[in-house]
């Protein structure tokens, strides 16, 4: 993996320039996790997917571009008190930040994946109760809408699981049994339900539910 290399980059919202981290060269070694977190080494580079303006805030994966709706939020006093936190890290704040944009902007399954992300840098620092906390906010971005796809519902399913949420996994489980699903599909949803009546809440990867191996690891911590 390339190292991160800055560039200077004008703030499309206040047009101000700052040094930001430009993504390196990555690649995908194995199989994705079962939330769609992508593995070695793009899974180390998550600190370059998104920039954030020093001077307004404004948080992007490429702060020279802006749609009008991100300019106009990024200047409201609800915006600027929002970016003091608290957070989990600053990365978990950037996208906690884009995550509201994009929310604001009626982009809710954005918004959904940017705070997935967030969790993500939750888990990587052991911090577990916060990560629970925010899949629950991500899955709220999705709650009262059924237009999603089945692969983003599938995503939602993991969400609540990895959650604890154990109603909420269940009833999307259910949901999901009722639809047109192609074999893959299945062997996930078949694998997150055996996960669920378990009350396992640790995170698997599509080729555990694909081959229905958890691992050592995983059946050690089951065992204990």
């Amino acid at each position: 993996m390339t190292a991160v290399q800055p560039s200077d980059v004008q703030c499309a919202c206040c047009g101000k320039h700052s040094p930001q981290a430009l993504p390196p060269a990555s690649n995908e070694f194995g199989a994705r996790d079962l939330d769609n977190r992508p593995p070695e080494t793009m899974r180390s580079t998550m600190e370059s997917w998104l920039q954030e303006c020093p001077h307004c805030g404004y948080v992007a994966a490429d702060l020279g571009e802006a749609e009008e709706s991100d300019r106009r939020l990024v200047k409201a006093d609800r915006y600027q008190v929002l970016r003091q936190g608290p957070y989990v890290s600053r990365l978990s704040g950037r996208f906690l930040l884009r995550a509201v944009l994009d929310s604001l902007g009626g982009r809710r399954e954005r918004a959904f994946a940017n705070t997935v992300c967030a969790a993500w840098d939750a888990d990587d620092r052991d911090l577990r109760d916060a990560a629970r906390s925010l899949r629950k906010r991500a899955a709220s971005y999705l709650r009262g809408h059924d237009e999603e796809s089945v692969e983003l519902k599938l995503r939602l399913l993991d969400v609540h699981r990895r959650a604890s949420d154990w109603k909420s996994a269940d009833l999307m489980a259910r949901h999901l049994a009722e639809q047109k699903l192609d074999p893959q599909m299945s062997a996930i949803l078949a694998f997150q339900v055996r996960r669920i009546h378990a009350k396992d809440d640790a995170a698997y990867t599509v080729a555990h539910a694909l081959t229905g191996d958890l691992g050592a690891e995983h059946r050690l911590r089951i065992l204990r």
